[in-house]
């Protein structure tokens, strides 16, 4: 539901028309969940995220050198 633009603008490259967003405002208004695919209801956990901690081994120079072992 857009409308290519003439010219970009900037990095914006597609534009609402006031009909597509008379469109957009009857399916909000009307909300139905099996509506042609146009509309649909995610659950809050589609949208969360983890974070995840990873930790990585300390990497150290084992070398067994006559430098070393004095």
């Amino acid at each position: 539901m857009f409308t290519k633009m003439r010219k970009s603008l900037g990095s914006k490259r597609k534009e609402l028309l006031p009909a597509d967003i008379e469109t957009l405002v009857k399916l909000y208004a009307a909300f139905d969940d099996a509506d042609d695919n146009r509309s649909k209801v995610f659950p809050g956990e589609t949208f969360g995220f983890h974070t995840i901690t990873v930790e990585r081994p300390l990497r150290l120079a084992y070398q067994a050198t006559a430098v070393r072992i004095d």
